[in-house]
């Protein structure tokens, strides 16, 4: 908890806020001295949810709202506990007051933050003028061209709960992190299971080609037979026919050699897939050994 003392508005006039981390939880309203009332804040998820009020110039009387807030945190209406609601607050997305329907105090600019009698926003690091949509004084870290902007300037998408940086971009960290540190975690969980499926598609593939090596050079040795078999039957094209068909025979070879050595590899690739956790090792055995 932390005791904080707001600037009087006139003399003689005072009130002490009393903090839990970023939030209000009671105020004291002095008039010279004199306690006049009090206010205690009941916190939740949205901030600030209800407030119980104290006149202790009227002997104490207590009095509960409930505060019901639009899509920016912004006070929009008061409930009693009888379901009695005060007058409407209309405010735009910088939290400025464009519009009032009965009498009330309210509270902006995200999160429940109490709007004083100046019409400012007190946000911890400096105070907000809704009116302008701009801070008083300039961002303590100098973020960005403009120090003064609220939300970066885009308040429709952006939250700035305490005058010093903006919600959304606290949780494109955290999510970058968290992405980060998600995805090695899966990666750990399946990495067996992805070298697997690795090594089984790469043993397939050359397999495949493989297959087309051998076919592709037993074709070019049944082309060298055929042309063979033509020479003899004209002695005129028997040298230049020989030489080409010899040339189809060596090239068919080589082929056929290159397709079985794919497929050597492609079975042993495969082997080593239906092995998972041998192969696994034996790869980080060798890639450990550069």
């Amino acid at each position: 908890m932390q005791l904080e003392e707001a600037k009087p508005v006139y003399i003689g006039h005072e009130v002490d806020y009393l903090y839990d981390g970023q939030m209000p939880v009671c105020e004291q309203e002095y008039e010279d001295g004199v306690l006049q009332r009090s206010r205690v804040h009941l916190l939740g998820g949205r901030g600030i949810e209800a407030v119980v009020a104290i006149d202790h110039v009227r002997g104490n009387a207590v009095s509960l709202r409930w505060l019901l807030y639009d899509g920016h945190g912004n006070l929009v209406r008061t409930m009693s506990p009888d379901y009695t609601l005060s007058g409407w607050q209309f405010r735009g997305v910088w939290g400025e007051l464009q519009g009032v329907l009965g009498v009330g105090r309210g509270y902006c600019a995200n999160l429940g933050h109490p709007e004083d009698e100046t019409g400012l926003v007190y946000m911890r690091a400096r105070y907000y003028e809704p009116a302008t949509g701009r801070f008083l004084s300039e961002d303590p870290a100098r973020d960005g061209v403009n120090w003064y902007l609220y939300a970066d300037g885009n308040p429709v998408a952006k939250v700035d709960e305490n005058g010093q940086f903006t919600i959304q971009d606290i949780l494109s960290w955290i999510g970058l992190v968290i992405g980060v540190k998600v995805g090695s975690k899966v990666l750990d969980m399946f990495y067996d299971y992805i070298i697997k499926k690795g090594l089984q598609s790469f043993g397939m593939f050359l397999i495949r080609l493989g297959n087309n090596w051998i076919r592709s050079g037993y074709q070019d040795i049944q082309l060298a037979i055929d042309l063979i078999a033509l020479a003899s039957l004209n002695e005129g094209l028997t040298p230049a026919i020989a030489a080409f068909a010899n040339q189809l025979s060596v090239s068919g070879a080589r082929k056929v050699a290159m397709g079985v050595a794919l497929q050597t590899i492609g079975r042993f690739l495969l082997g080593v897939a239906d092995a998972a956790d041998e192969g696994v090792y034996i790869l980080e055995e060798w890639r450990g050994s550069f």
